[in-house]
């Protein structure tokens, strides 16, 4: 049977846009992240020395921009792209060009088209509009939300831009945008890695922990330009509360994890968690 892969926001790329939940956890539990963090910029250091080694990388990618999408800022964030392939090129390479659809809320009828065009069957075209539509609906015109996707022996990968998320980028509210688009390609090309090397059976059996925190890892380590960035990320990563995604480590849902997904899905409420 082939491998398929619901596509899902990135960790922290679908986080509402605007307010976000002030609740502040107690000073006993605050956890020590200043050890984790320098172990966290020698591996940075170290796999920037392996990735410089490595030659520069022929990214065998099909760029396909809607109409509406504003390609400067797209380009900041699949620059990513670049990099992590430079680093796994000895783990990976496409055996074929992979498409990767970058569109706004404005296009769901191209998107759409695109998977016609690729031959997905009915059934998987109206999951994936599914999506976008849920998507849509909560953040409007802030969508901000990555996936590598795999569906009849199809792979692929989308990301999505708000056509007011260039502008929310650059407010005081926008770092978050900022640093998870650092973040979003080489995350999404690490998933890419991941079901080339596990397939089949091994790949139904690696749990979720293991493929969504080594996507997070490498793809903070590898889209990070310089310590300090590298140093917001980890913060946020302890330190943030999603409205509508997975909460930092300083958290935890006051009714305990089975119940929060039983309650919530893929995307957790904010308001929700201690």
């Amino acid at each position: 049977n082939p491998i398929k892969i619901k596509s899902a926001p990135s960790p922290v790329s679908s986080a509402k846009a605007g307010s976000m939940p002030t609740v502040t956890p107690s000073q006993a539990s605050i956890p020590k992240i200043s050890s984790s963090l320098s172990d966290l910029i020698l591996i940075w250091k170290e796999i920037r020395v392996l990735k410089s080694n490595n030659d520069s990388p022929n990214l065998l990618l099909d760029y396909r921009y809607s109409p509406t999408v504003d390609r400067d800022y797209a380009n900041k964030v699949l620059v990513g792209f670049k990099g992590a392939a430079q680093f796994w090129q000895k783990q990976f390479v496409p055996k074929e060009v992979m498409p990767v659809l970058i569109y706004t809320e404005k296009d769901r009828n191209w998107y759409q088209e695109q998977f016609v065009a690729m031959g997905l069957n009915s059934e998987n075209i109206d999951f994936k509009l599914a999506g976008f539509d849920n998507e849509v609906s909560r953040n409007g015109k802030l969508i901000n939300m990555a996936g590598m996707n795999g569906y009849q022996g199809i792979t692929w990968f989308e990301f999505s831009f708000g056509t007011e998320s260039s502008k929310h980028a650059e407010t005081s509210n926008g770092m978050l945008f900022v640093l998870n688009g650092l973040k979003s390609a080489p995350h999404e090309y690490t998933h890419a890695v991941q079901f080339s090397l596990i397939d089949g059976a091994g790949l139904d059996a690696t749990p979720c922990w293991f493929l969504e925190g080594g996507a997070e890892f490498f793809g903070m380590i590898l889209g990070a330009p310089d310590t300090e960035t590298l140093k917001q990320m980890r913060q946020n990563q302890v330190w943030e509360k999603y409205q509508f995604n997975f909460t930092g480590m300083a958290f935890e849902p006051v009714q305990g994890w089975e119940q929060f997904l039983d309650d919530n899905g893929e995307f957790s409420n904010g308001s929700k968690l201690a």
